[in-house]
């Protein structure tokens, strides 16, 4: 095992993100990107998290209410005319901006400037947004009385995101250190590029599981199941990680990532100030705040509705309701009711008028809020651990190498 020096200074300070000082027209017409600027990334992603988890009924419910009740189709046609009108004030405001930008007696930085929006990206293609959710949300409704159906298309989704763009933030992240200034030159000419792609058989695993043993056995069992796992997992490999000091290393990781994951999320595409906008050794990120934004909460997105479905909000509520409201069944719960339908998903709310006494049943849900809280966050360092690792290899040996030149 490896020797690394953590200082004290190394875990270094989780900061707040800065004031973004660009304008808020930069956001290239999609505004709701930019809301909380200054919320902490931990903040916007559980805000991120309490989204998914309150939109799933909400589309649900009025999907099957569009589509039961024979308004679908005036739904969407009706929103077709909607969505076009607000294009349409949007895609002129932002001509408007860049032309008051280009005519000011003081003219802003050129890559300060408002770029001229496209017809198709700001006007076309979001007036066909609603009209698709729609469709798409009633086909998803009624796939979604399957629970098979119903956590497998979001497990999938998911899969296929962390492996296209998983590795983006890593590799941002790499890019971005080899190109600070001190940085000795044989580093950024002789490294090569780094590969930021995710476990993914370990993700492949948690999901497999996360949608099978829930139907196959219980809900209970499949949260115990993947919390302990990954629990065990961080364990195991903070233990083979290095030599000494144990106990801070998971610690480390966890800031590690926060800092790599903000640097990924809030770095910003164009600087701060002229001298920063002028400066010929100024790194150029590969990819605009708007892009990597995108990517990086679609991807966690894409995890929390994949837990969220599978897990049954991480709520552990068929072995309450086998003490609680059903004492002379088994714990493990698998009949039809709950395979189909919706009852699986609602389970646990649907419980407690029949939970008796009802205090000890709402215990799941205080174990639902810790695991809301807690897993997301533990498997997203579960699977990109590895990639940690080699990061905090490479700073351990600029750090050596930084003071072996300082002697």
């Amino acid at each position: 095992m490896e020797k690394w020096d953590l200082e004290d200074d190394d875990l270094g300070k989780i900061q707040k993100p800065k004031p973004l000082t660009t304008p808020r027209d930069k956001t290239g017409g999609f505004p709701l990107l930019y809301i909380w600027p200054n919320v902490p990334l931990l903040g916007r992603a559980f805000i991120l998290h309490v989204q998914v988890a309150l939109a799933i009924p909400l589309v649900l419910a009025t999907s099957l209410t569009l589509y039961r009740s024979g308004t679908l189709p005036i739904a969407v046609i009706g929103s077709f005319p909607v969505t076009f009108l607000i294009c349409t004030w949007n895609y002129i405001r932002l001509l408007r901006l860049r032309k008051r930008q280009l005519e000011s007696p003081f003219p802003p930085h050129p890559l300060l400037i408002q770029r001229e929006p496209d017809v198709i990206w700001y006007l076309i293609a979001p007036t066909l947004y609603v009209p698709i959710g729609l469709l798409v949300g009633s086909i998803l409704s009624i796939w979604f009385g399957n629970r098979f159906v119903a956590t497998f298309i979001p497990a999938l989704i998911s899969f296929a995101a962390f492996y296209k763009f998983g590795g983006r933030p890593i590799e941002f992240y790499f890019e971005h250190m080899i190109c600070q200034p001190f940085m000795p030159a044989e580093y950024r000419h002789e490294k090569p590029s780094k590969d930021g792609q995710p476990n993914m058989l370990l993700l492949g695993g948690l999901l497999v599981a996360i949608v099978t043993l829930p139907i196959l056995i219980s809900t209970s069992v499949a949260i115990a199941a993947v919390a302990g796992f990954v629990g065990w997992f961080l364990w195991v490999r903070s233990k083979r990680v290095r030599d000494g000091n144990d106990s801070q290393i998971v610690l480390y990781f966890v800031v590690q990532a926060y800092r790599v994951a903000r640097t990924y999320v809030d770095y910003p595409t164009v600087f701060e100030s002229a001298r920063s906008l002028d400066d010929a050794n100024q790194w150029l990120p590969p990819s605009t705040q708007l892009v990597r934004r995108c990517i990086f909460f679609g991807l966690i997105g894409s995890l929390y509705a994949a837990l969220i479905l599978g897990l049954t909000y991480y709520c552990p509520w068929d072995i309450f309701a086998s003490l609680f409201v059903m004492p002379n069944e088994s714990a493990l719960v698998t009949g039809d009711d709950l395979l189909h339908g919706y009852s699986w998903l609602f389970a646990p709310f649907l419980h407690i008028p029949l939970a008796s006494p009802l205090a000890p049943y709402l215990l799941c849900f205080g174990i639902a809020v810790i695991l809301f809280l807690t897993l997301p966050p533990a498997i997203l360092l579960a699977i990109y651990y590895p990639r940690l690792v080699e990061l905090e290899r490479l700073h351990q040996e600029l750090k050596r190498n930084v003071k072996h030149t300082e002697m």
